[in-house]
């Protein structure tokens, strides 16, 4: 959308909407206005920052600006905001978790009521931790406190029950977890894939060492970290760096420091992918480890593709591959991830740069922000209605 065809009025500590809420506003008179639970933050940055980190930043700015260019009036709040009142009719009200459930028995019966979901269906991704945990203390002997678990899954229920209709970013695998009821409501959206300051050229992919990375946010039994380190710890010809914040997670260190402390297992901590620091860190690095066992769409599995990473991925990071490219995960045990590893230090270089080059290239089409704007715009448009004021 064109920034200059929105106004983007106060910041949240006056309150231009008069509640509390950031606010866009439409060219001419609104339609109507829209509650947005989602990020009010990104409303308020300069209309030309291009975002960088986590998708969501970018993308709760553009659902606000495509509202508006349906020309509604947007009132932004955080969905965390569980004190924020109602003071008008609003035409409809957008949340990703409870605040829908909560507004729905004081909304007029006009409005329409939308869930963006963000991840796999709640209890299916709260199932699969707790396997996964399950699993991570039998194998070690250790206790680990479960960092991904959905809190109120009850309460999200009945914003999925509430909404009229929901956007899910996912593919058919995330799909497939939510209960069938829903799934005629639920159109899937394509993320809009980090921001990144540079991506390897074709002469690029294939560097001359074969290093591997794990790169992922917080939870590194839910996306698998622990597994990739049952296959370092009996495996010295592989190198494999780690991109995560494991300080925030003392009890997986505690169970893994051994290993971690391998001269084969690098440890780097958190990565902006958009600072230049990412690039030299994936200068010996071919192929990225994404054995998640719930995603919506995996950002982090995106980035690396969107960089020039060949894919090794569990089909629950809710990335779609091009046919007969990258490596799919029958399953995560670790001589499952092993034999991958092996299979793509195997592929001849040629055909290790053309399956890599035509999925970054798949990634860039399928997971671009022009992508997720079409998809989102059409959602909302289908949901909404194109604007009356032509």
């Amino acid at each position: 959308m064109d920034a200059a065809k929105t106004r983007l009025l106060a910041k949240p500590e006056t309150g231009a909407a008069g509640n509390g809420a950031a606010l866009l506003l439409p060219e001419g008179k609104p339609r109507g206005t829209v509650l947005l639970s989602y990020l009010k933050g990104p409303l308020l940055s300069d209309p030309g920052d291009p975002l960088s980190g986590h998708t969501n930043r970018w993308e709760s700015r553009e659902i606000a600006r495509i509202l508006a260019t349906l020309g509604f009036a947007v009132e932004a709040i955080d969905y965390i905001e569980t004190e924020f009142a109602l003071d008008k009719d609003y035409a409809a009200v957008i949340d990703i978790a409870l605040n829908l459930q909560r507004f729905a028995a004081i909304l007029p019966p006009t409005c329409v009521k939308i869930l963006h979901m963000t991840t796999g269906y709640p209890r299916f991704s709260m199932a699969a931790e707790l396997a996964r945990v399950a699993a991570f203390e039998a194998r070690t002997g250790r206790l680990y406190a479960p960092k991904r678990l959905t809190p109120w899954p009850d309460l999200l229920d009945r914003s999925l029950s509430v909404a009229n209709r929901v956007s899910l970013l996912g593919n058919d695998e995330t799909l497939s977890t939510y209960p069938t009821i829903h799934r005629g409501k639920i159109r899937c959206i394509p993320v809009s894939g980090s921001f990144l300051s540079h991506v390897r050229t074709p002469d690029e992919l294939t560097p001359a060492k074969r290093e591997f990375i794990w790169f992922a946010g917080p939870g590194a039994v839910h996306k698998g970290l622990d597994v990739v380190l049952e296959v370092l710890r009996r495996r010295s010809d592989l190198t494999l760096h780690i991109a995560n914040n494991l300080a925030a997670e003392p009890d997986f260190v505690a169970a893994y420091r051994d290993v971690l402390a391998q001269d084969n297992v690098v440890y780097h901590g958190y990565m902006n992918a958009a600072h230049p620091s990412f690039r030299e860190l994936l200068k010996d690095v071919f192929c990225f480890l994404s054995p998640s066992c719930s995603e919506g769409i995996s950002t982090a599995a995106v980035t690396c593709l969107q960089f020039g990473l060949f894919p090794i991925a569990s089909a629950e990071t809710g990335v779609d591959l091009p046919f007969g490219c990258g490596l799919t995960l029958a399953d995560c045990a670790p001589d499952t991830i092993a034999a991958a590893m092996d299979a793509a230090l195997a592929l001849p270089e040629s055909d290790l740069r053309r399956q890599t080059r035509i999925c970054q290239a798949y990634a860039h089409k399928l997971y671009s922000r022009a992508a997720f704007h079409d998809a989102m715009t059409g959602f909302l448009t289908e949901t909404l209605g194109p604007d009356p004021r032509g």
